[in-house]
C-alpha cells in the first residue's frame, strides 16, 4: 500500500503535462538555447581528448610504445621526446581553456534563459490569477498562493532548464565515455558497468522518497506563509486579544513540520550518496587491481591504463551527477505540479468569442429569473430572482445576513455567472460583453475601503489611470478629500500604507469616493460605505455620496435601513429569494418581516 502511495505521488504524466503546458516558453529562447546546447556538445567533445594528452605523455616518459593508431596520425610523437612533451602539455592547456570557454557559454546562456523564463511564467501565472473567479480566491489561502508565485515558480527554473541540461550532458558524457571504454578494453568496461543496475534501483527509490517529503514540505511552507500573512494583516486583533503565544505556537508547529519533511529528504539523499560512494569505491578498486596486473604483465601500457582509469573516473562522475539530477527532478517536480495547479485552475469567467465592448448605456438593469449556486453540489444561493432597476434609479438590497445581497451584486459585476436566467443591461445579456468593458461602466464603494500601497494620486486614479492632475484634484475636492490631502507633508504623493493604515477611516472613504467620482461610471454600487464611522464623519461623507449618486443607477447593500428610506425601490431578500419589493413606505405598510427588521434596528421606533 505504501509503495502504491509513493508511486502515485510521483506521477510521470504530471511531469509530461508540465512540459507540455510550459513548453512554449522554450520557443521564445530557441536562439540562446541553441548556443548553450552547441557549447555543451563542444565541451563534451573537447573533454574526451583531455586524458589522451597526459596518457601519451606518460608513455613517452616511461619510454613505452605509442599506440599504433595514434602514432599513424601523429608521427611527431615518435620524434624528440622533449618536443612531443611540450606539444602535449600545450595541447593540455589549450583543451582546458576550451572546456572552460564552452562551459561558461553553456552555463551563462542557460542561466539567462532560465531567469527569463521564470519572469515570463510568473507574469503568466499572475495574469491567470487575476482571471480566476472569486470562488477560487475565497477558497485559496493567500500565503500559499504567494509562496507558489514566488518560491515555487523560482524553483521550476531547475525543472525547465537546469535539470534537462544536466540530464542531456550526463547522458551524452556517459554514452561517450562508456563507448570509448568498451573499445579500449571491454572486459574492464563491463567491470566498471557492474554498479549501474544497483545505482539505478536506489536512484528510483530515493527519488520517490524525496518527492514525497518535498511535497509535504511545500504544503507546510504554504501554511507558514499563510500564518505570517494573516498575522501581519491582523496584528492589532492578535495583540488586542493577547493571542501572540497561541499564534506563535501554531507558527512553530507548522515550521517544525516543514523542517521535519526537509530533514527527511536530506537524510534520504545523504544515505543514497554514501551508498553511491561505496559502490564507486569498490568498482574503482577492482579496476585498479585488474588493470594494474595487466600493466605488470605487459598486456597494456602505463598510458593506456591511465586513460582507462581516467575515463572510468570521468564515467562515475557523470553517473553520480545523473543520479543527483534524477533525484532533483523528483524534488522540483513538486514545485512544477503546484505551479501547474494554479495555471490549470479553470474557475475563470471567460469572455465569449462573440463578446463585444459595452456601448454607451442608459443603465437599465434587469435580473430575469436568475438562480445561482456556488457549487453544483451545494444548494442555490439565489432562486428565481427577478426585478428591474430603471436608469437613474436607486435600488436598495435588504435582508438578514446570508440572504444573497452580496451574491446578487457579484453577478452584476460578473464575478460569477448565473446558473439559470440572465442579468441584462439595457436589454442585453451581460455575457455578451467583454469583462473589461462591462466593469469599466461600474463603480463600487465598499464598507471595508480597499486602497493600494501606492500614492494618494495613484489610488484616486486607480479606475482611470489617464486622468490629469487637475481632474484628480477636482474629484478629491468633490469628495471632501482635498483639504486633508493638502495638509499632508507629501500631499498627493503621500504613499498609502498597506491596508491604508496611515489614514483614518473617514480619510480612506473620502479617497474611495474620489476614486468613484473620477471613474464617472453610469452604474454605482454602495456597500454601506459610511457604516462604522462617527456621526459627523458620516454626515460629511453622505453629502459627497449623494453628489456621486446623481444621474447614476445605484445599488445599495443596506445594513442600516435608515440609510435607504429614500430609495426608489427596495428589494427584501430572504434565503436567496426576493420576497417583496417596493418603496420604504410600501414595504413598511404591507411586509411584517420588513417592518420587524426596521423596528428592531430603530429600537421600536415607527416609520
Amino acid at each position: 500500500m505504501a509503495e502504491n502511495e509513493n508511486q502515485a505521488a510521483l506521477d510521470p504524466a504530471k511531469l509530461v503535462r508540465f512540459y507540455r503546458v510550459f513548453g512554449r516558453h522554450y520557443l521564445q529562447h530557441i536562439g540562446l538555447l541553441t548556443v548553450a546546447f552547441t557549447s555543451l556538445l563542444l565541451g563534451i567533445g573537447v573533454s574526451l581528448a583531455l586524458p589522451w594528452t597526459l596518457a601519451l605523455l606518460l608513455d613517452i616518459v616511461a619510454n613505452q610504445p605509442i599506440p599504433t593508431v595514434v602514432a599513424s596520425h601523429a608521427p611527431w610523437l615518435l620524434g624528440d621526446p622533449m618536443v612531443a612533451a611540450a606539444v602535449l602539455l600545450t595541447a593540455y592547456v589549450v583543451i582546458k581553456i576550451l572546456i572552460s570557454l564552452f562551459t561558461f557559454l553553456d552555463k551563462y546562456y542557460v542561466s539567462v534563459v532560465g531567469e527569463t523564463m521564470v519572469k515570463d511564467i510568473r507574469e503568466r501565472v499572475f495574469a491567470h490569477l487575476q482571471r480566476l473567479s472569486l470562488s477560487f480566491h475565497n477558497a485559496a489561502e493567500s500565503g500559499d498562493v504567494i509562496f507558489r508565485m514566488t518560491k515555487d515558480v523560482k524553483d521550476i527554473k531547475k525543472l525547465l532548464v537546469n535539470i534537462p541540461q544536466d540530464l542531456v550532458q550526463r547522458i551524452l558524457t556517459i554514452g561517450s565515455y562508456g563507448g570509448i571504454l568498451l573499445v579500449l578494453n571491454w572486459k574492464l568496461a563491463l567491470l566498471a558497468f557492474t554498479v549501474i543496475p544497483t545505482i539505478s534501483r536506489y536512484t528510483g527509490k530515493t527519488g520517490l522518497g524525496v518527492h514525497k517529503a518535498e511535497k509535504k514540505k511545500k504544503k507546510k511552507e504554504g501554511k507558514v506563509a499563510t500564518i505570517v500573512s494573516e498575522n501581519l494583516r491582523n496584528m492589532p486583533l492578535v495583540q488586542a486579544f493577547g493571542r501572540e503565544s497561541s499564534e506563535r505556537a501554531e507558527f512553530v508547529k507548522q515550521n517544525q513540520s516543514s523542517l521535519t519533511a526537509d530533514l527527511t529528504a536530506i537524510r534520504l539523499f545523504a544515505r543514497f550518496k554514501r551508498l553511491m560512494d561505496m559502490l564507486v569505491a569498490v568498482a574503482t578498486a577492482s579496476i585498479l587491481y585488474v588493470g594494474g596486473r595487466a600493466v605488470l604483465d605487459g598486456g597494456v601500457t602505463l598510458g593506456t591504463f591511465y586513460i582507462f582509469y581516467k575515463y572510468t573516473e570521468d564515467l562515475y562522475g557523470p553517473i553520480d551527477k545523473l543520479t543527483e539530477a534524477i533525484v532533483s527532478l523528483a524534488k522540483h517536480q513538486v514545485a512544477g505540479e503546484r505551479t501547474l495547479e494554479l495555471v490549470e485552475s479553470d474557475m475563470v469567467i471567460h469572455d465569449t468569442s462573440a463578446a463585444v465592448a459595452v456601448p454607451e448605456i442608459q443603465g437599465r438593469i434587469e435580473f430575469d429569473d436568475v438562480s445561482f449556486a456556488y457549487k453544483k453540489t451545494s444548494g442555490p444561493v439565489l432562486e428565481h430572482v427577478g426585478f428591474t432597476a430603471e436608469s437613474g434609479e436607486t435600488v436598495a438590497l435588504v435582508g438578514h445576513s446570508g440572504a444573497g445581497k452580496s451574491t446578487l451584486i457579484s453577478l452584476l459585476l460578473r464575478f460569477y455567472d448565473p446558473t439559470e436566467g440572465a442579468v441584462t443591461i439595457d436589454g442585453r445579456d451581460l455575457r455578451k460583453f467583454t469583462l473589461r468593458s462591462l466593469r469599466s461602466h461600474v463603480t463600487i464603494l465598499l464598507q471595508d475601503t480597499l486602497l493600494m500601497h501606492k500614492t494618494i494620486r495613484e489610488n484616486i486614479a486607480f479606475g482611470r489611470p489617464s486622468a490629469t492632475d487637475e481632474e484628480i484634484v477636482a474629484a478629491a475636492s468633490k469628495a471632501e478629500a482635498h483639504g486633508f490631502i493638502a495638509k499632508l507633508a507629501d500631499g498627493y504623493d503621500t504613499i498609502v500604507s498597506e491596508d491604508g493604515r496611515n489614514l483614518s477611516g473617514g480619510q480612506r472613504q473620502r479617497l474611495s469616493i474620489a476614486r468613484a467620482i473620477l471613474r464617472d461610471a453610469p452604474i454605482l454600487i454602495l456597500d454601506e460605505p459610511t457604516s462604522g464611522l462617527d456621526a459627523q464623519t458620516e454626515a460629511n461623507l453622505t453629502v459627497a455620496i449623494d453628489r456621486l449618486q446623481q444621474g447614476r443607477t445605484t445599488f445599495i447593500i443596506a445594513h442600516q435601513l435608515r440609510t435607504i428610506r429614500n430609495a426608489d425601490k427596495i428589494l427584501f431578500l430572504e434565503e436567496g429569494n426576493v420576497v417583496d419589493q417596493g418603496t420604504h413606505d410600501e414595504l413598511f405598510a404591507r411586509s411584517p418581516q420588513y417592518r420587524e427588521l426596521y423596528e428592531l434596528q430603530q429600537g421600536g421606533t415607527a416609520a
